[in-house]
């Protein structure tokens, strides 16, 4: 399984995606950490607002789940449709919500998506971590 984090340091989740430098992906093995890769994303300023989410799409393309702070409801529904599963979190620290995330507690607040509908169809998956998850 492959996670992603939105990040201006690699170290905390940014509050709103759409100022993030770069992506933390994760990938998971049977609930363990086996590798950290760091994402650079500073080009994503450089394309226009459709520009924008076909570039974070390329980068996400490889990637389960993302677990962000806030973001447009644009957006949301953008990387739903490519079948990346959305948490959003208030949670800065990375390592701390992938250790909720992993564990099932990670509390997914939907009212941290913003736009021009009401609502969010956002929905986390509560999971319970595989002894057989490979990627």
């Amino acid at each position: 399984m492959r996670i992603a984090f939105p990040t201006r340091d690699y170290q905390a989740i940014t509050g709103h995606f759409g100022k993030m430098k770069g992506l933390l992906v994760l990938d998971i093995v049977a609930s363990v950490e086996v590798g950290r890769e760091q994402r650079d994303m500073s080009g994503m300023a450089h394309h226009g607002h459709g520009g924008k989410a076909e570039f974070i799409s390329e980068n996400l393309a490889d990637c389960d789940v993302l677990i962000a702070g806030g973001m447009g409801t644009s957006m949301v529904d953008h990387i739903e449709a490519t079948n990346t599963q959305i948490v959003l979190t208030d949670i800065k620290p990375i390592d701390r919500a992938l250790a909720e995330y992993l564990s099932g507690t990670i509390e997914h607040k939907p009212q941290l998506a913003h736009g021009s509908r009401s609502g969010s169809t956002v929905q986390v998956i509560r999971r319970s971590p595989s002894p057989d998850e490979s990627r």
